[in-house]
C-alpha cells in the first residue's frame, strides 16, 4: 500500500515538473549585419566577424562567423549582455562596429533578452603596406632588424610617436609592414625590437634610424599612405651608434653592497635616435655592468626583491661615453598614510570594495615599486615603497560613489602629483568620497539635422590649466545604439562640450586638439547634484 502511495506521489510530481515561468531562461538575442568595402560599398565576402563580451560581467564566449557572398553575417542565440563586434580581412583595416579609425573607440552593443538587432554594419577601408630594405652604411643587408611604421598619435601622456605596425627583416634585409590605414608615417628601423634585453643581447652597433637615414625626427621623411596604395622602396641606411658601457655598484639604504638587484634600463624616447632598453642583475658585491648602451635618454629602475622592499629610479643621458663608478643608492621609497572618508549618506559598503592607488605619471613604465594598496577595515591606509611622480586616483568604487577631493591637511592635492625621490613620508592624507556628482546627458545631430548615432563626446574644462594627463576635468563618452550619451563624475565648474565625428583614443588629452575644438564646443556650467541635458551638433574633423 505504501509502495502504491509513493508511486502516486511521483506521478503527480512528474505531471507538474515545473510551475509556468519558474526559472525560465531569458530568450536569446540575434545580431545581423553586413561588411562592406568603405570606398566602393561592395560586399566583402569571407570577412571574419567576432562578437565578444565588452565586460567581464557578461558571461558569454566569443562567437565567430564569416560573411556570405553579399557580405552578410548573423549571430543567433546570443545571451543578453554588452558586446563589441569586430570585422577583419586581409588587405583591409580591422575595425570594430562604430569605429572610424583603428585608434578610436567602437560602439558597445547592448543586447536585451530576445532583442533582434539588425544593420550592425561595418565598412572596412582598404589597407596598405610599406616595404623596403634595411642596410648598413656599406650597403650590407641587416637581417632580423625591427622596422616600425610610426605616426603622431596619443597616449595617456598626451601627444607622442606611436607604433602603428611593425615587421622584421629577412636575410636580404627586406621588410614589409602591412595592415596600414591611410595616413603619414615615419619608418624607423632598430637593430632589435623594443623592450628590455639581457647582457648577451646588448651588442648593438646602430642607432634607431628613420627613413632615409636620420637619427632625428626633424630630418626624417614621412611616407604618405593613400587609398590602400602600397609604398615600396622605402629603404633605410642605418647609422652607426656610439655605444658605451655603464658600470657601477648598487648599495642598500644603509650603505652595504646590494646583491641580486634587478636593474632595468628604459628608454624615455621612442622615435629615431633614441636608446634601447636592457637589463641585468647586480653581483654579490653589488657591482653591475650594462654593456653597449647606445646614445639616448634613459631611466634606470632598480628593485631589491627582499623584504623590506628597496628600489631606485634614476635619470641618465648617454652620449657615447662610458659611465663608470656610478653608485645606485636604494631607498625604501616614500609613504602615504591617511584615511578614506566615505560618503555620509550612502548604502553600507566595505573598504574591501575600494581600489585606490598612487598612480605613476612618469614618462616610463615604473618597474617594481608600490602602487598603493588596500584600505583597512577602519578606513585607514598606509602605502609604502613609492617612487616617482604619483597622483591618487580610485579605479574601483562602490556604485554611486565618486572622488570628491584628496587633501593633505587644508591643502587640496587632488590634481597635484606627489614626487617621491627617496624616503619622503606624506601623512594625514584624506581621500574624500561622495555620492553627489554631476551628469550630462544628451544627443547629437548630424550635418543634415538628423539624430546621429556614431560620434564621440568630449567634455573639457573651460580653464586650459586643467588640460593635463590624468585630469578629472576631461571626460569622454560614446553614444548607445539609440544615439544617447551620458557623462558622469565631472567636478563642478565651467566646461566646453562637443560631439566629434572622428577622434583617436587619448587625443582628448592633447592641448592642441582641445584648443582647436574650443570654438565649436558648447559652453556648459554644472554644479554637484545637477544633471544637464544638451543637444549637440556633430563637429566634422
Amino acid at each position: 500500500m505504501r509502495f502504491l502511495l509513493l508511486l502516486a506521489v511521483y506521478a503527480l510530481v512528474d505531471a507538474h515538473p515545473q510551475l509556468p515561468g519558474a526559472d525560465k531562461p531569458p530568450p536569446p538575442a540575434t545580431v545581423r549585419g553586413r561588411v562592406t568595402d568603405a570606398a566602393t560599398g561592395r560586399p566583402v565576402r569571407m570577412a571574419r566577424v567576432v562578437l565578444a563580451p565588452s565586460e567581464r560581467s557578461t558571461r558569454a564566449p566569443e562567437r565567430y562567423s564569416r560573411t556570405a557572398e553579399d557580405g552578410s553575417y548573423e549571430f543567433k542565440a546570443v545571451p543578453a549582455g554588452r558586446f563589441v563586434l569586430t570585422a577583419s580581412k586581409a588587405r583591409y583595416v580591422t575595425l570594430q562596429y562604430g569605429q572610424k579609425l583603428p585608434a578610436s573607440g567602437g560602439i558597445v552593443i547592448d543586447l536585451a533578452p530576445g532583442r533582434l538587432l539588425e544593420r550592425v554594419d561595418v565598412a572596412l577601408p582598404r589597407a596598405a603596406a610599406i616595404a623596403g630594405r634595411i642596410t648598413d652604411e656599406l650597403g650590407e643587408p641587416l637581417e632580423r632588424a625591427s622596422v616600425a611604421a610610426m605616426r603622431i598619435g596619443f597616449s595617456a601622456r598626451g601627444r607622442e610617436l606611436v607604433t602603428a605596425a611593425s615587421a622584421v627583416t629577412n636575410d636580404a634585409g627586406e621588410y614589409r609592414i602591412s595592415q596600414l590605414q591611410p595616413g603619414d608615417y615615419y619608418v624607423v628601423a632598430s637593430e632589435r625590437s623594443e623592450g628590455f634585453g639581457s647582457e648577451p643581447d646588448a651588442d648593438l652597433g646602430f642607432l634607431k634610424t628613420a627613413h632615409p637615414a636620420n637619427a632625428d625626427i626633424a630630418g626624417a621623411r614621412r611616407v604618405p599612405i593613400r587609398d590602400g596604395q602600397d609604398a615600396t622602396g622605402i629603404d633605410i641606411t642605418m647609422l652607426p651608434a656610439r655605444s658605451a658601457n655603464i658600470s657601477g655598484r648598487v648599495i642598500t639604504g644603509n650603505g652595504l653592497p646590494a646583491a641580486n638587484v634587478m636593474l632595468v634600463l628604459q628608454s624615455v624616447d621612442s622615435g629615431p635616435g633614441s636608446g634601447l632598453g636592457s637589463e641585468t642583475r647586480s653581483a654579490s658585491d653589488g657591482t653591475f655592468v650594462l654593456p653597449q648602451v647606445i646614445s639616448g635618454r634613459y631611466e634606470l629602475h632598480a628593485r631589491l626583491n627582499k623584504q623590506p622592499n628597496e628600489g631606485a629610479i634614476l635619470p641618465l643621458v648617454m652620449t657615447g661615453d662610458d659611465v663608470t663608478g656610478w653608485t645606485v643608492p636604494l631607498t625604501a621609497g616614500g609613504r602615504i598614510t591617511g584615511r578614506v572618508v566615505p560618503p555620509e549618506r550612502a548604502a553600507p559598503a566595505s573598504p574591501s570594495d575600494l581600489d585606490i592607488g598612487a598612480i605613476p605619471t612618469s614618462e616610463t613604465l615604473v618597474f617594481g615599486t608600490g602602487f598603493g594598496g588596500p584600505v583597512r577595515d577602519d578606513w585607514t591606509f598606509d602605502w609604502d615603497f613609492l617612487l616617482g611622480n604619483r597622483i591618487i586616483r580610485p579605479s574601483t568604487l562602490p556604485a554611486g560613489w565618486y572622488l570628491q577631493a584628496v587633501k593633505r591637511g587644508e591643502t587640496d592635492i587632488t590634481d597635484t602629483p606627489i614626487v617621491f625621490t627617496g624616503a619622503e613620508v606624506v601623512r594625514d592624507v584624506e581621500i574624500v568620497l561622495t555620492t553627489e556628482t554631476t551628469s550630462v546627458v544628451g544627443t547629437a545631430l548630424g550635418p543634415t539635422g538628423v539624430a546621429a548615432t556614431d560620434y564621440t563626446v568630449v567634455a573639457f574644462a573651460d580653464d586650459n590649466t586643467k588640460w593635463a594627463p590624468w585630469s578629472r576635468f576631461i571626460k569622454t563618452a560614446r553614444p548607445d545604439d539609440a544615439g544617447q550619451f551620458r557623462i558622469e563624475g565631472l567636478p563642478a565648474g565651467r566646461y566646453r562640450i562637443a560631439a566629434v565625428d572622428k577622434v583617436e583614443n587619448f587625443q582628448w588629452l592633447d592641448r592642441e586638439f582641445l584648443q582647436r575644438l574650443r570654438p565649436d564646443a558648447t559652453s556648459l556650467s554644472i554644479q554637484l547634484g545637477q544633471s544637464a541635458t544638451v543637444t549637440l551638433k556633430v563637429v566634422q574633423r
